[in-house]
């Protein structure tokens, strides 16, 4: 069964953690800022490759 995770930009920091621990390396960091002025994190799916999102919860 697929992992079901959901990405909160208004919480994300954009420390890149999560991106560098990427076993599948679909996470980038964001060029927009978020509402607390970070570059958030979201996924860039390449094809192939099912994930859901990424969360920070």
């Amino acid at each position: 069964m697929p992992y079901k995770h959901t990405i909160d930009n208004n919480r994300c920091k954009g420390c890149g953690l999560c991106v560098t621990v990427c076993p599948k390396k679909v996470l980038e960091l964001s060029d927009e800022v978020n509402s607390m002025g970070y570059f958030p994190l979201y996924k860039s799916m390449p094809f192939g490759i099912e994930i859901s999102d990424f969360g920070t919860k």
